[in-house]
């Protein structure tokens, strides 16, 4: 009899222990998942913004990338020449003066599109390859007349989200709006629009000395709302 009570003691601890491991599990991957949205989320918001160069000159890190609220989304409806969505920056824009960009502005862009990404994307990885090539491109194309005042991401939300644990990877799929405020010189003002897309995000991710980047992020328009 007090063998059998023995066993069954034990039989009971070993289910405990396994329960006790199983909720261990179950929560890690929940925590891995949070974790690989967040990163995934900030690289969406850095891919749509890399060109706003008022966005970008505000920001210091990737938590600077944040999703846009729905109640902050831009509605084109209310006409071309609305100004709120780039009025909001440390530094003072006056939609009735010519902006001026000087040098130290577009090496400010470039510096801080290798931070953030650095700090958001794999080294090796083909997005950041791809890039790296981009950004001295991007700033040198920069005008007073045409630009791309702000921008980002708003609704976003993943629908699938594949991570593997013993391959330190990831998938997500997701779908968001994507917005900008873009600005054109009229010879007296800034005529600003900002247009709204569906986009639809697939983002990979590898583990990278136990923290998730992005190795590669796609994006296409959804059905419907190709420009």
């Amino acid at each position: 009899m007090r063998r059998m009570a023995v066993a069954t003691v034990v039989a009971v601890l070993m289910l405990s222990i396994a329960g006790f491991a199983f909720d261990i599990a179950v929560y890690a991957n929940e925590v891995t998942q949070d974790e690989a949205t967040a990163i995934a989320s900030e690289a969406v918001v850095f891919d749509v913004n890399q060109a706003s160069l008022f966005r970008m000159e505000a920001a210091t890190s990737k938590a600077d990338m944040k999703l846009t609220p729905a109640s902050e989304l831009p509605v084109t409806a209310k006409g071309p020449d609305d100004a709120r969505w780039v009025l909001t920056f440390p530094r003072p824009l006056e939609l009735t003066r010519r902006i001026s960009l000087t040098d130290a502005d577009r090496a400010t862009h470039l510096r801080r599109l290798n931070d953030i990404a650095r700090q958001i994307f794999t080294e090796d990885g083909p997005y950041l390859q791809r890039a790296r090539g981009m950004f001295p491109r991007i700033v040198a194309s920069e005008s007073p007349d045409h630009l791309q005042m702000d921008g980002g991401i708003g609704e976003l939300r993943w629908s699938d989200v594949h991570v593997n644990v013993l391959t330190g990877t990831a998938v997500l799929h997701g779908r968001g709006v994507a917005w900008c405020a873009g600005a054109g010189w009229q010879g007296d003002h800034y005529r600003v629009v900002t247009p709204t897309n569906q986009m639809k995000f697939t983002v990979r991710l590898k583990s990278v000395h136990g923290h998730w980047k992005v190795d590669e992020l796609e994006r296409t328009f959804a059905s419907g709302s190709e420009p």
